[in-house]
């Protein structure tokens, strides 16, 4: 239950028929104490209630804190995953093939800090066990101590020594049935 005093004020009136009493548009009670002791009072009587919001109020900042520092962290990470691997922002490919004049024109261009070419071919393999299954193959000529831009990042094993060995990813292992 929740007691309320009675506040009066006087308001100005056009005929001015308080005009003697000195207390035009003046309060005679401030609300202010009486706002804060009926809060007082509401939380004294209904504690639990209390806390049970102030506990929701924590648990969503918790929530919102965890958010916020698991994208914050996921944001960092791939940064320096990127700068280290020195991925690239643009990839130009040409059907015909582009030729030493045409990475010649996009190094001279003003807002490019780094070109490199990379010889790239596209195949479709069988499976040695089942000649109606396939899979698709993409090969990079990949020289690590030529390579700057776009790095590997290797889950196991060791870079390839000579060519008879090959540097694949888990899909193309997954795909083929192979294994390491």
């Amino acid at each position: 239950m929740v007691v309320m005093r009675k506040v009066t004020a006087v308001s100005k009136q056009s005929d001015n028929k308080n005009a003697n009493n000195g207390s035009e548009g003046k309060r005679t009670h401030s609300l202010l104490p009486i706002v804060f002791i009926s809060a007082i009072r509401m939380w004294v009587r209904e504690w639990r209630r209390f806390c049970v919001l102030a506990v929701i109020a924590m648990l969503g900042v918790a929530v919102m804190t965890g958010i916020y520092a698991g994208c914050n962290d996921m944001f960092l990470a791939t940064n320096d995953m990127y700068a280290k691997l020195h991925a690239y922002d643009l990839q130009i490919v040409s059907t015909l093939g582009l030729t030493k004049d045409d990475v010649a024109a996009l190094r001279a261009l003003p807002s490019v800090s780094e070109v490199e070419a990379e010889r790239s071919w596209k195949a479709t393999a069988h499976a040695t066990d089942d000649a109606k299954s396939s899979y698709a193959m993409n090969f990079v000529h990949y020289v690590e101590s030529q390579k700057n831009l776009n790095r590997l990042h290797l889950l196991k094993g060791n870079m390839p020594k000579n060519n008879s060995e090959a540097v694949v990813t888990q899909r193309f292992l997954h795909d083929s049935g192979l294994s390491i």
